[in-house]
């Protein structure tokens, strides 16, 4: 199965360890899938003619990730300092570096349509294209902590799999992700951190419950747990087998610094 993950890469900057890890939800997504070597994978997005942009695309390839059609730019890549306390993060000062002048060109856009699905984020900045990227194959779309319900629902007819990230799962989150299935969605997503997840497919919403475990970062979790759910359905699995296994991986991903497993990099921020 050909899938691409097209938008952003970040560097993630632990300033208080001195350490720095490749991640962004599409490199997170991509890795996590490379893991099973079920499906031809391709990145497009921008890299970075710098330190980071070469580890990147060491790491992609080392994992046989296609970078052919990445967009290579001179500047500096995208970078995010991590605040960390008792294993949970929060976002400090940042830069978007080659994501602000990235674009996508005509022969990108004709890549993604040929693919059997294709995933992308909010942050990548791409969502008022999603309609040209929606063709023959399905897509996954993480609109994370968006809260712009009238955005949500007028790109949802060209999302197969959207995800959303809330505290809580209350009449307000079930009645925005039946307005959204009704809008052409397949299976909305729901992710509520140690809360667990929902999915709702229009007859009925499958709930789990995450394990309470010890935590050493949450960075990268959502991803794991997105990527590995769409995998899950791609290849014919239940909706809550599916569930069970992305908590899983998500889970895992929680036992490690970084949103998948690598060696760390020097801090340069």
């Amino acid at each position: 199965m050909k899938i691409a993950a097209v938008g952003e890469n970040i560097i993630d900057d632990y300033h208080q360890r001195e350490e720095a890890y490749i991640g962004g939800g599409c490199i997170n997504f991509l890795m996590t899938l490379a893991e099973e070597s079920k499906h031809q994978l391709s990145y497009i997005g921008p890299i970075a003619l710098d330190y980071y942009g070469e580890s990147i695309t060491q790491a992609l390839t080392e994992k046989e990730i296609n970078v052919e059609y990445a967009t290579y730019l001179e500047g500096k890549s995208p970078l995010v300092k991590i605040e960390m306390h008792k294993g949970e993060k929060s976002y400090g000062q940042s830069r978007r570096g080659v994501l602000e002048a990235f674009r996508l060109t005509d022969q990108q856009i004709t890549l993604i349509q040929e693919q059997d699905h294709i995933h992308a984020t909010i942050i990548g900045g791409l969502l008022p294209l999603i309609n040209k990227m929606k063709s023959r194959g399905t897509v996954s779309f993480d609109y994370s902590r968006l809260q712009n319900e009238r955005l949500i629902l007028n790109t949802a007819s060209f999302i197969d799999f959207p995800c959303l990230s809330r505290d809580e799962f209350t009449q307000k989150e079930r009645t925005l992700m039946e307005e959204i299935h009704k809008e052409g969605s397949k299976e909305v997503i729901l992710l509520l951190g140690d809360k667990g997840s929902v999915v709702y497919d229009g007859e009925k919403f499958t709930k789990i419950k995450s394990e309470k475990l010890s935590v050493i970062d949450t960075l990268g979790a959502g991803d794991a747990y997105i990527s590995q759910y769409i995998s899950c359905r791609l290849t014919g699995v239940g909706i809550k087998s599916a569930m069970e296994t992305a908590t899983a991986k998500a889970i895992g991903v929680c036992q490690h610094f970084g949103g998948f497993p690598q060696k760390p990099m020097n801090s340069t921020f």
